[in-house]
C-alpha cells in the first residue's frame, strides 16, 4: 500500500514541475510582447503597464505555491523519505494483555486460644477459628508465575491444597484454603497476604495484590492457684471462682458472652464469674459472626479433708479415762480448683447414737451437735481451699461406772461404749452469714465418734484420723506414740 502512495506522490510532483515550467515560459511570452508593444526602458514599461486581472494574477502563483509545497513534503533531495512520510515496514502491533490476580479473606479476624495445661500433665491443644484465602489469577496474553507470601500468625489448616504457581495465557483460575491462628498480631491489621506474578514475557509488568487480617489470641486464667493445680491455663474451675478474660492485641476489641454465670468489668479488664451450681460450657469471645468457645468445666466442693493433724493433751494423772483430742485445718475438697469465693459451716444436727457405757441417762444429751456446742457458725474459705480449723476432743473425764459382776456383786469400773453423731457441712456464697439455714449440702459428710474399751482407754475418730489415750497418759495419734 505505501508503494503506491509514494508512486501517486512522485507522479504529482513531476506533474507539479511541469505546469510550473509551463506557466513560467508563458509568463515570459506575455511579458516580451509587452515589452515590444510599449518599447524603449523595459523596467519603466514595466512599472507602467496596466494592472492585470487578479484571477490572472495570483494564479500563476497559488500554482507554484502548490507545486513547491507539494514536491518539498512528499520527497527529499536523495530520495530518502522525510520524517513525515510513512515507514516502508507495518505500524507496531499493540503491547499484550499482562496477567492480573486478586486475594481476599472471607473474614478479616481469626481467634485462637493457644494450647494449655489443663492440670499437671494433661495437655488441652491449640483451637481456633477459620477464614478462607481466595485467590484469582488469569494470565492475560502471556502467562504467569505466581508466589503467595504471608507475614503473620496464619497457618493453612490440614488437608488444604496448594495454590498453583502457574497460570496459561487467557486462563482464569480460582484457589481458596482455609487458615487458622498460630500466634497473635502485634497490632491491628498487621496480617499481610501477597500474591505475586511474574509474566512469562520480558517488558510486560503486573501488579501484586494483598490482603490484610487480624488474628487475635485469648486467654482464660483463674485468679486464684489452686491448691493442687498451679496451671495458669486451668479450664476446671470452682463454683463462683473468678476468671479473668485475656485478648492480644487489645484491638478489635472482643465480646464475651456465655451461658452461665456473668461476667463485670474493672478497667479495661475483663473478668468472669462462674455460676454457683456445676455445670459444662463455653465461654465465648465474639467478634461479630467470629466465635472462639474457650471451654469451661464448673465443679461443686464434694467434701472436707482434714490436715495437719496433732494431738490436744491436758496433762491428767494416771488412772483417769477420757481427756483427750486431736486438731487439724479443715479443707474444702476437691483441691485441683479453687473455692476461696464460697462459705462453709457445720450444720447443727441433733442425731446421734448411744450405746454400751454411753447408753446411761447421764450420757443422753451430751456430745450433740448443737449451736450451742459450736456447729452453725458460717466460715470463708480461704487461700488454699483452708475453711478452719477445727478440733475432735473428749474434754470429760470418764468415770467408772457399778457393775454386777459374776457373783452379783458390784464392781467398779469400766465397759464398752459407742457415742457417734453425724457432722454434715453445707457451703454457699462468701456473703452467707449469722443464722441462715440455706445451705447447700456437700457430696459427703463425716461422723465423729468415741469409743471406750473395758481398761479406760478413750479413741476419737473424725475425718479418718484417730487418736486415743489410755489410763496410763499414753497417747496415739494415727498409731504414733506422742
Amino acid at each position: 500500500m505505501y508503494g503506491i502512495i509514494h508512486a501517486m506522490n512522485s507522479m504529482m510532483g513531476i506533474w507539479t514541475a511541469f505546469l510550473l515550467a509551463a506557466l513560467c515560459a508563458s509568463a515570459l511570452a506575455w511579458i516580451a510582447a509587452l515589452l515590444h508593444e510599449r518599447g524603449a526602458n523595459p523596467l519603466r514599461r514595466l512599472r507602467a503597464a496596466r494592472p492585470v486581472s487578479a484571477p490572472f494574477q495570483t494564479a500563476p502563483l497559488a500554482i507554484v505555491a502548490i507545486g513547491f509545497i507539494h514536491h518539498g513534503a512528499t520527497k527529499s533531495t536523495n530520495g530518502v523519505p522525510d520524517p513525515g512520510e510513512p515507514p516502508d515496514s507495518d505500524p507496531p502491533s499493540p503491547l499484550p494483555d499482562p496477567p492480573s490476580v486478586s486475594v481476599s479473606f472471607d473474614t478479616d479476624v481469626v481467634i485462637f486460644e493457644d494450647g494449655y495445661e489443663d492440670s499437671p500433665g494433661v495437655f488441652k491443644p491449640r483451637h481456633s477459628t477459620t477464614t478462607k484465602l481466595t485467590v484469582t489469577a488469569n494470565g492475560g496474553d502471556t502467562g504467569a508465575s505466581l508466589d503467595l507470601t504471608i507475614v503473620g500468625g496464619l497457618e493453612k489448616c490440614a488437608g488444604q491444597s496448594e495454590m498453583p504457581t502457574y497460570v496459561a495465557p487467557n486462563q482464569t483460575f480460582g484457589w481458596h484454603a482455609n487458615y487458622e491462628g498460630v500466634s497473635a498480631s502485634s497490632s491491628q491489621g498487621d496480617i499481610v497476604v501477597t500474591v505475586t506474578t511474574t509474566p512469562s514475557v520480558v517488558g510486560v509488568n503486573s501488579e501484586p495484590a494483598t490482603a490484610n487480617a487480624t488474628v487475635v489470641e485469648v486467654k482464660v486464667a483463674p485468679m486464684v492457684e489452686a491448691p493442687e493445680n498451679n496451671m495458669q491455663g486451668r479450664h476446671k474451675v470452682g463454683v463462683r471462682e473468678i476468671v479473668s478474660c485475656q485478648q492480644f492485641p487489645s484491638l478489635p476489641q472482643v465480646e464475651w458472652d456465655a451461658d452461665y454465670g456473668y461476667y463485670y468489668n474493672e478497667g479495661t479488664s475483663v473478668y468472669f464469674c462462674s455460676p454457683l451450681y456445676a455445670a459444662t460450657f463455653a465461654l465465648k469471645a465474639r467478634l461479630g459472626d467470629v466465635v472462639c468457645p474457650c471451654p469451661l468445666t464448673i465443679v461443686e466442693p464434694q467434701g472436707i479433708e482434714a490436715r495437719n493433724m496433732s494431738s490436744i493433751e491436758y496433762g491428767m494423772h494416771p488412772g483417769v479415762a477420757g481427756y483427750v483430742g486431736m486438731q487439724f485445718t479443715l479443707h474444702v475438697t476437691p483441691l485441683d480448683v479453687s473455692f476461696t469465693e464460697i462459705a462453709v459451716e457445720e450444720v447443727p444436727c441433733n442425731q446421734g447414737t448411744h450405746i454400751g457405757y454411753f447408753a446411761q441417762p447421764a450420757f443422753s444429751n451430751m456430745w450433740y451437735h448443737t449451736r450451742e456446742n459450736g456447729a452453725g457458725n458460717w466460715d470463708r474459705v480461704k487461700f488454699g481451699n483452708r475453711y478452719n480449723n477445727d478440733r475432735a476432743v473428749c474434754q470429760y473425764e470418764i468415770p467408772k461406772s457399778y457393775l454386777i459382776g459374776l457373783n452379783g456383786e458390784p464392781i467398779l469400773g469400766w465397759y464398752e461404749g459407742y457415742l457417734s453423731w453425724n457432722v454434715p457441712f453445707g457451703w454457699n456464697e462468701k456473703t452467707t452469714s449469722g443464722t441462715t439455714s440455706e445451705y447447700r449440702q456437700f457430696a459427703t459428710d463425716t461422723m465423729q465418734e468415741v469409743l471406750l474399751d473395758a481398761y479406760g482407754t478413750v479413741t476419737i475418730t473424725k475425718f479418718d484420723s484417730w487418736i486415743s489415750r489410755a489410763t496410763n497418759d499414753v497417747i496415739m495419734l494415727y498409731g504414733d506414740v506422742r
